[in-house]
C-alpha cells in the first residue's frame, strides 16, 4: 500500500504526455470518405448542369408556361364560369335571339297554313281561321291533311301545276320550327344544369390540386413513427418489469434486516438494473427522445420528453418508472 500511494500521486503526470498524443482525430480525417464522395458527386453534378444549361432553361420555361396555361384554362376559367353561372341566372342574349327566331318561324308557319286554307276554302269563317292559326303555331297541321290526300293522287302533275309543292314547303317550314323549338328547349335544359356541368368539369382539377397539395403540404404519415415509439415503450416496460421481479426475489432471499433495507432502497429510488439492461434502457430511451422531436403536436412532444426524463432519472424507483410508463 505504501508503494502504491506514491505511484497514484505521480500517475497523472506520467500519463499526461501519453494523452497529449492521443486525441480525437480531426473532422476531415474522421469523415474523409463521405467528404470525398460528396465533393466528387457535387463536381459531377455541376458539370452535368453546366453542359445542359440551355436544356434546363428551356425546361423551366416550358414548365412555367404549362403551369400558367393549366391555371388559366382549368382553374381560373372554370371558377369564373361557376361564379358567372351563379350570379347571372337570367336569359342570355343568344337565348333571347333564339326565342325571337322561333317566334318568327311559328308566325310564318301560321301565315302559310292560314293563306292555304283561305285559298282552298274561300267560304271558311273567321273563327275557324283563328283556330287553324292557333293550332299551326303549336305545330298542328291537321287542316292540311285533306289537301295532301287530294294532291298526292297525282303527285307529279300536282307538283308542277297544283298545290303539292306548296304543301311540301309548308311541311319543311314545320320541320324547321320543330328543330328550332327542340334546340331552344335543349339549350334551356343545358342552361339549367350549367352549374352542375361546371362543377363536374372542375372535379379533375380539384382532384389534381388536392393530390399536389397533399404531396407538398400534407402532414406526414406518422404511423411508422408511432409504431417505433410503441416498440421502444414495450422494450422499456419489459426491462423495468423484469428487474422489478429480480429486486423482489432478491429481497425475499435475504435476511429480515437486509430485506428491509433492500425494499427501502427500491422504494426510495433504488432497484438498480444490470449493466446490460441499463444499456438497453438508455438506448431505447434515447431513440424515444430522438423520435419525440418528430411528433406533430408540440404539447404531446413536450409531454413525451418529460416522461422520458422521468424514466431516465435515478431518483425514481422501478415502480415509479413503471407508473410513468403507464401514462
Amino acid at each position: 500500500m505504501h508503494n502504491i500511494l506514491p505511484l497514484l500521486r505521480t500517475y497523472p503526470a506520467l500519463v499526461q504526455p501519453i494523452l497529449s498524443f492521443i486525441h480525437v482525430p480531426h473532422f476531415a480525417i474522421r469523415n474523409w470518405v463521405p467528404i470525398t464522395v460528396t465533393t466528387i458527386g457535387s463536381l459531377l453534378t455541376m458539370k452535368y448542369l453546366f453542359n445542359r444549361s440551355v436544356d434546363i432553361k428551356n425546361l423551366i420555361i416550358d414548365t412555367s408556361e404549362s403551369l400558367k396555361s393549366f391555371y388559366y384554362s382549368q382553374i381560373d376559367g372554370i371558377v369564373k364560369g361557376i361564379y358567372e353561372t351563379i350570379r347571372y341566372t337570367g336569359d342570355t342574349e343568344s337565348q333571347k335571339i333564339q326565342e325571337a327566331a322561333l317566334l318568327a318561324s311559328e308566325e310564318s308557319l301560321a301565315r302559310m297554313v292560314l293563306e292555304y286554307n283561305k285559298e282552298a276554302n274561300p267560304t271558311i269563317d273567321t273563327t275557324s281561321l283563328q283556330q287553324i292559326e292557333k293550332a299551326a303555331k303549336h305545330g298542328d297541321l291537321s287542316s292540311l291533311m285533306p289537301g295532301y290526300e287530294k294532291e298526292i293522287v297525282k303527285p307529279i302533275y300536282n307538283a308542277l301545276f297544283g298545290q303539292f309543292l306548296r304543301l311540301i314547303l309548308i311541311q319543311v317550314q314545320k320541320q324547321k320550327v320543330d328543330v328550332e323549338r327542340t334546340l331552344l328547349q335543349l339549350d334551356k335544359l343545358l342552361k339549367a344544369n350549367e352549374l352542375n356541368f361546371s362543377i363536374l368539369a372542375a372535379i379533375p382539377t380539384l382532384v389534381t390540386a388536392f393530390v399536389f397539395y397533399r404531396f407538398l403540404v400534407r402532414e406526414r404519415n406518422y404511423e411508422f413513427l408511432y409504431r417505433t415509439i410503441r416498440e421502444d415503450v414495450r422494450q422499456v416496460h419489459r426491462l423495468l418489469n423484469k428487474n422489478r421481479k429480480k429486486s423482489k426475489a432478491t429481497a425475499l432471499n435475504l435476511s429480515s434486516g437486509r430485506r428491509r433495507s433492500v425494499i427501502a432502497s427500491n422504494v426510495n429510488g433504488g432497484g438498480e438494473l444490470s449493466c446490460v439492461d441499463m444499456g438497453r434502457l438508455v438506448i431505447s430511451l434515447d431513440r424515444m427522445r430522438q423520435r419525440a422531436y418528430y411528433v406533430p403536436h408540440a404539447d404531446v412532444s413536450s409531454w413525451l420528453k418529460q416522461d422520458i426524463r422521468e424514466l431516465q432519472t435515478e431518483q425514481f424507483s422501478i415502480e415509479q418508472r413503471l407508473t410513468t410508463l403507464q401514462r
